[in-house]
Parts: structure tokens; sequence; C-alpha cells
């Protein structure tokens, strides 16, 4: 939910939170999602609590030593200060074997990824998508409820600029 720009503080200064998809799940229904970030703010924790409603478990980042968090495009929003997210599409696909996610994701990476055959598959479904997306919405209705606004956990190197935000902004 990335309402104005990192380029105008003022904007920047009313932005709730980002909230990040850089991919979307077309290939099917997952018991489980990453949420990148997830521990770093209170942000979190609307998205871990709205995961057990949608139904699913939220797993660890699959692959934390290549610094996704760092690389996606909801960094701008995190190194500005607004707390920020990605969530991720899970891999343990529901009527496929153990492990089937992993070599789907493994193939898209080698073959697909950034590449010019990164197009709309015959073989796609988007019901995971959805999903994934109904999570995203619920989260982002609660946001909207709220009168709190989330802010990063102590000790996150983000922490002292949406500090600052929130003093420009209360003036």
């Amino acid at each position: 939910m990335a309402v104005g720009s990192h380029e105008s503080p003022l904007l920047l200064a009313w932005t709730v939170a980002a909230i990040n998809f850089d991919e979307a799940n077309v290939w099917g229904e997952t018991t489980d999602v990453s949420v990148l970030g997830e521990e770093r703010s209170e942000l979190g924790a609307y998205v871990r609590r709205r995961a057990e409603d949608v139904g699913y478990t939220i797993t660890p980042e699959a692959e934390p030593e290549v610094g996704t968090y760092f690389r996606s495009d909801h960094f701008p929003f995190a190194r500005a200060g607004v707390p920020a997210l990605y969530i991720k599409h899970g891999l343990r696909y529901v009527g496929r074997p153990e492990g089937w996610g992993d070599s789907i994701q493994a193939d898209y990476t080698a073959k697909h990824y950034h590449a010019p055959t990164d197009e709309i598959g015959a073989d796609w479904t988007y019901d995971g998508a959805a999903r994934d997306g109904t999570l995203a919405l619920l989260t982002i209705l609660d946001l909207a409820a709220s009168e709190a606004w989330p802010n990063w956990h102590e000790g996150q190197e983000f922490r002292a600029a949406r500090d600052q935000m929130m003093q420009g902004r209360n003036r």
C-alpha cells in the first residue's frame, strides 16, 4: 500500500506502509507464504494475523543469503523509513508432491527470470495469485481501519527515519 512517492518527503510522511509483490503465483494454490521483512516492523503482525485467516503458514525466506529484502521494489520505501515488506508466494503447492514448488521456481529462475521468455504461459493458473491478493487486501483493510501506524521494531536500521518522519508529520 504505497501511497505517495519515495521522492517527496511530504507525501512520504503520509505513507502508512509499503507492501510489495515482485511476482505472482501462477502455478496454483499453496499452503504457505513467505513474508520478507515481517520480523522487522509492526507491519509484520498485520500480515501474520491475516495469513492465518487465509489459511497460510508463514515459512522463512528460502534464500536469505541472497539479500532479496534489500534488492526488491519496496526497499526505497524501507530505506526512507516507511515500514515495508515483500509477500512472496509459497512453495508448498496443494495437490503437488513435496519439492514440486522448489523445482518449478528453480526452473523459472534459470530459464525465464528477467529473460525474453518471461511471458504469459498457457499453463498458468491464477488461484494462487488471487489468494495472495486476498492476504494483501485484508492486511490493507486492517491498516486502513487502524489509527495506529506501524513502525519499525527497536534496533532496526530504518526506525530513526520513521520516527523523524512522524514527528514532522505531526507539526
